[in-house]
């Protein structure tokens, strides 16, 4: 398992030569693949490797697309509107982490309860489902990421010069 997350980190430092949309839709789908295998195969009786192996992938596949998806946000926006384009992503961010809970668990009290097993995962496998569900169309948005069409440029400098400033001296200073 140690060796997957690695896996998957490596990938994500690969982000500037395969790019963002390969790297978030591939892992989004992967996360749609483990939780759709499990959505099936749960049950009591399920082999506890085969559950495994699907969760490590929909792991692989989540570790892989999170850390793009900020950086895929702060590269689409002019430089003066980083702070608010962060500031929407994190808000988006926990915002749909509280639907997702509230309609997954809104299925899993329509299919099941907590009274038996065999309730559980009569619960369990349509609220895995409905994660699959969310998983995919994360992936089909994923798709329709473009690259920006222009590099946003830093405003140029007092002086008129676009060279970077030079290091602070000690008559600089107030």
């Amino acid at each position: 398992m140690t060796g997957a997350i690695f896996a998957a980190g490596f990938l994500v430092t690969q982000e500037f030569q395969l790019g963002r949309r390969p790297l978030m839709a591939t892992g989004l789908f992967l996360q749609t693949a483990g939780f759709a295998w499990v959505a099936i195969a749960g049950s009591l009786s399920a082999n506890w490797v085969e559950l495994d192996i699907a969760l490590l992938i929909a792991g692989v596949g989540v570790s892989m697309a999170l850390p793009t998806v900020p950086t895929a946000v702060l590269n689409a926006v002019a430089r003066h509107d980083l702070g608010k384009a962060s500031g929407i992503n994190y808000m988006m961010q926990r915002f749909g982490a509280v639907f997702a809970i509230a309609v997954v668990s809104a299925v899993f009290a329509a299919h099941g309860h907590l009274g038996t097993p065999a309730s559980v995962t009569d619960g369990f496998k349509p609220a895995l489902a409905a994660c699959a569900g969310f998983a995919l169309l994360a992936a089909l948005s994923a798709l329709a990421i473009t690259p920006p069409k222009t590099q946003h440029t830093p405003a140029p400098a007092q002086g008129g010069s676009r060279a970077r400033p030079g290091p602070a001296t000690a008559d600089a200073v107030d």
